[in-house]
């Protein structure tokens, strides 16, 4: 008796269509969402930060701010970075180079300094030191500028003694004594300036040309408070001309 033939891959049992149907239904829907997604417009790309820019465009705006002597405004750059970047070498190396040419400019000016005290020039020793206070720190700066006041006052000295009073001499008394009022030879200098005015012909108060008899011109009074009445005023005498022939009190 024959054994009975075994089925092929033919007569094996096969999904039933509503499950195959549901299958091809669930990966056409991926398939449409997936096509959605990739029509869909990308979102914007997000603006680059100051620090996309940094390592290059910055870096040289900071390189020409030091080449100018803006020193202080080319430090507030580098402020400007990113955490992430404050150790990047580069930034070491301007910070570097700052410190390098403000030095440089500090030896520079007080070369020059020292070479305007060696030729007397009172208006360019000014001028230095104007220039330098922002490099200089805060002990430098009161021994340079004690020093310079006394060569100052020697100066005015020595000149008072040479020959008259001129306007110009009382001046730069005058400028002295502002940029050096919180010295000793500034503060010295400042309690003759009256005296030096009249010396020269000006007002002892306001420094105007004056040769009236009074110690100053009359608009150089001050306004009179009925209150206070007129003691320590002293009144104007005839003979300073037409604009000073007689006291000046309002009130």
């Amino acid at each position: 008796m024959l054994a009975p033939r075994k089925r092929g891959w033919r007569h094996r049992r096969q999904p039933p269509k509503t499950e195959s149907q549901s299958i091809l239904g669930l990966l056409a829907e991926r398939i449409d969402q997936l096509s959605e997604r990739l029509a869909a417009p990308l979102p914007p790309a997000a603006a680059p930060t100051s620090t996309d820019w940094l390592p290059e465009q910055a870096l040289a705006e900071i390189r020409r701010t030091i080449r100018a002597g803006k020193w202080d405004e080319a430090a507030a750059l580098l402020v400007g970075f990113s955490p992430a970047d404050l150790d990047d070498p580069r930034l070491t190396s301007l910070r570097q180079e700052i410190e390098s040419a403000r030095e440089a400019a500090r030896l520079q000016y007080l070369a020059q300094l020292n070479a305007a005290r060696q030729v007397s020039d009172p208006d360019r020793v000014l001028e230095l030191h104007q220039t330098l206070i922002p490099l200089l720190d805060a002990e430098t700066r009161v021994s340079l500028e004690a020093d310079l006041s006394q060569w100052f006052l020697r100066l005015i000295h020595n000149r008072l003694r040479t020959g008259k009073i001129q306007t110009d001499l009382v001046a730069l008394a005058g400028r002295i004594a502002d940029a050096f009022s919180h010295t000793v030879g500034g503060a010295s200098l400042r309690a003759s300036l009256p005296t030096l005015r009249r010396s020269a012909g000006l007002c002892s108060r306001c420094g105007q040309p004056y040769n009236g008899l009074a110690s100053a011109c009359p608009p150089a009074w001050p306004r009179h408070n009925p209150r206070q009445g007129r003691q320590g005023l002293r009144p104007l005498e005839p003979g300073g001309g037409p604009s000073h022939s007689a006291p000046v009190w309002a009130g």
